[in-house]
């Protein structure tokens, strides 16, 4: 029998999931301050709005499906939905897939590496649970940059998740390729970090980045034209009132339904959907591209020349294992040597994804150090 609650506290309790606590949303760990949030506070965040769209929706019951949503799985997977992120978060990603394509033709889908980690640290996992964290049910392969699974959680997992999409659906002919639950976590993935980084640019900004006349002609261009929508953005943008974006949030976390049509978990409004195109465009251009460290910055030329040297001297397993910290992943990567360069890759890619913002930056201290030498 399916125990979320003993789920919940492996999940909670693992290592994986601690680390969180020190990788980067937006903003590195170092440089940010305790207001904004990190990868922890957001899976938190996450988990709390799945929880009250699961319950708000409850059973999905029609001509053709009668399903009862397993809340448990749906706070669940929100926990452990950004287990694979790497530390300094989309920074890093582009890294990975920049340095280890170049010398090893190999990917990086921070999604499918979600299920490295589960497999390697949270065993007890039910099969339920992992293939409800899978958002892209398609095959990648290592020169494939789109997402998806790697080869062999794909030839691993996708039939029990088809097999369980099929449970779920019924008799409708209306067929999907992820879970209730993984949609439900998905639209509360969106509804957490748009929101939660609108809040952390009100909090960073001592003045409102908009005049009037601007943000009259981003509503005008996203088309949004309800009266108390206009006025909560007036009061959020143009008077930064952070309980007023709480109020937008609760909004559209009401308006999330089933869909018989569909056959989905959707937000039943087109202008709501408006409304989160431009909450990701304002994001985009006043938050992410101010705060967040670009690829110009010297963290990320560092870093680059760090997984660049980690790529020419792969072979050189003294020098690879100073910066592996897990155990498992030396094994792993001592075994991985004899067979392949590009084997070896892989397990190391994987290391440097589990390490924390703070072992990153100090691995990349070190790196410079010993080249200074």
């Amino acid at each position: 029998m399916l125990n979320t609650d003993k789920e919940k506290r492996i999940i909670i309790s693992s290592k994986p999931f601690r680390r969180l606590a020190d990788k980067t949303q937006v903003i590195p760990t170092s440089s940010r301050n305790a207001q904004v949030r990190t990868r922890l506070t957001h899976s938190l965040e996450v988990s709390t709005i799945a929880h009250e769209i699961a319950k708000n929706i409850q059973i999905i019951k029609n001509d053709y499906i009668n399903y009862t949503i397993n809340r448990g799985v749906v706070e669940n997977i929100s926990f452990i939905h950004d287990l694979g992120i790497p530390p300094l978060g989309h920074l890093t990603e582009r890294m990975f897939n920049k340095v280890f394509f170049k010398h090893f033709n190999i990917h990086f889908e921070a999604n499918a590496n979600n299920l490295v980690l589960i497999e390697k640290d949270l065993k007890q996992i039910s099969e339920l649970t992992i293939v409800s964290t899978i958002k892209y049910p398609m095959l990648i392969k290592d020169d494939d940059k789109g997402k998806g699974l790697y080869e062999p959680q794909y030839n691993k997992y996708i039939e029990p998740l088809n097999d369980i999409i099929t449970f779920q659906n019924g008799d409708n002919p209306k067929k999907r390729n992820r879970t209730f639950e993984c949609s439900i976590m998905d639209i509360a993935d969106e509804l957490a970090y748009l929101f939660s980084d609108t809040i952390d640019l009100l909090t960073l900004s001592k003045v409102s980045p908009f005049d009037k006349e601007k943000l009259f002609s981003m509503l005008k261009k996203f088309e949004i034209n309800d009266p108390e929508i206009l006025s909560l953005f007036i009061d959020i943008y143009l008077k930064s009132k952070i309980k007023k974006v709480e109020e937008l949030r609760d909004t559209l976390i009401a308006s999330v339904i089933y869909s018989e049509q569909k056959n989905d978990i959707i937000i039943n409004n087109k202008e709501y959907k408006q409304i989160l195109k431009l909450i990701r465009y304002v994001n985009m251009e006043y938050y992410i591209k101010k705060y967040s460290v670009q690829d110009k910055d010297d963290l990320a030329i560092n870093m680059e020349s760090f997984i660049n040297k980690l790529c020419e001297r792969i072979e050189d397993t003294d020098y690879i294992e100073q910066f592996i910290f897990s155990d498992t992943r030396k094994r792993q990567y001592k075994m991985a040597i004899t067979k392949s360069t590009k084997s070896a890759a892989k397990i190391l890619m994987i290391a440097l994804s589990e390490l924390s913002d703070t072992y990153m930056s100090n691995s990349i201290k070190k790196f410079k150090e010993l080249e200074s030498n």
